[in-house]
């Protein structure tokens, strides 16, 4: 998983809000058969009224963990996005071999 962020160029990140409605363009209307478990997970959690630490309780504390589930949340789009550009280049690559037969 790592491998694939590591190989994001710089050029690809300037493009990731592109690439991420792409991939999810995809994903909703069934092209890209991927599920982004984790990043649903984290955008869950960090949409959910319930937190494992409140703010109200602990207000730094509660915030740094909110902080730590985004920047989580960052890393898995940045890996699903890599993943959804390698599948696009394999697709489109498959799209423009020659016909067999």
């Amino acid at each position: 998983m790592n491998e694939i962020i590591h190989r994001v160029e710089p050029v690809e990140k300037a493009n990731f809000f592109k690439d991420l409605r792409r991939l999810l363009k995809g994903w909703f209307s069934g092209a890209y058969r991927v599920v982004p478990w984790r990043s649903l997970l984290f955008l869950a959690y960090i949409l959910s009224p319930i937190d494992f630490l409140p703010e109200a309780l602990l207000p730094l504390i509660g915030l740094a963990d909110d902080a730590a589930v985004f920047a989580l949340l960052v890393r898995s789009l940045m890996t699903d996005v890599a993943r959804f550009r390698e599948w696009e280049k394999a697709r489109l690559h498959n799209e423009n071999l020659p016909a067999k037969g």
